[in-house]
């Protein structure tokens, strides 16, 4: 079998794992938040956790409101620089989102952390600080992030025997959250303007 067809093999095996009740958890956690008027954060660590996190909240914001209620949602990585560096800036980078939660998180607010591969310290740093102060958390992980997966309230990890099938498989993941949570609201909207006219 040549590259093509294992990764083929491997992608769909991958997705194919993905436990949908846990999906369908992260989405309820998600649709919880926004009808209590908590904020979501997201980060990720390296290129694809950073991608995952920005494919995230872009899916999320495509939801629309429900009786003036806003989605509260920030990509934490915005915030922070991702260039690469020396070891003293990698170090400040595992601690500037905690920085960001602990200027902006409350109790309640959910924090959503992504990771492809080997427990990255931004991410396990984050969802440690918000467990601390009561936030809902949520992990998306390979199954070598047994750290950031121990930490979290929700945690959705994915199997592939490719890193780059695991990135693919976590990016299509992030998709099913975002999507799963815009088709919930739109679905949740579609039966609250029915109920009004009948």
């Amino acid at each position: 079998m040549d590259y093509s067809e294992r990764y083929k093999a491997d992608l769909v095996s991958a997705l194919h794992n993905v436990d949908s009740v846990t999906v369908q958890r992260v989405v309820e956690c998600l649709r919880e938040a926004r009808s209590r008027n908590r904020r979501i954060f997201v980060c990720g660590s390296n290129n694809i956790g950073a991608a995952g996190a920005q494919s995230l909240v872009d899916a999320l914001r495509e939801a629309k409101p429900n009786k003036g209620q806003r989605l509260r949602i920030l990509n934490l990585n915005v915030q922070v620089p991702l260039s690469p560096g020396r070891d003293a800036d990698a170090r400040q980078r595992d601690r500037m989102i905690v920085e960001e939660l602990k200027t902006f998180a409350e109790p309640g607010d959910v924090v959503v952390g992504i990771s492809a591969s080997g427990d990255p310290m931004s991410v396990l740093n984050a969802l440690e600080y918000a467990s601390w102060i009561n936030c809902r958390t949520v992990a998306i992980t390979g199954l070598e992030d047994t750290r950031i997966a121990g930490v979290a309230t929700i945690n959705l990890s994915v199997s592939a025997m490719h890193s780059a099938t695991l990135q693919d498989a976590v990016m299509a993941v992030c998709h099913m959250i975002g999507y799963g949570f815009v088709d919930s609201c739109t679905a949740e909207g579609a039966r609250t303007a029915e109920s009004g006219n009948g």
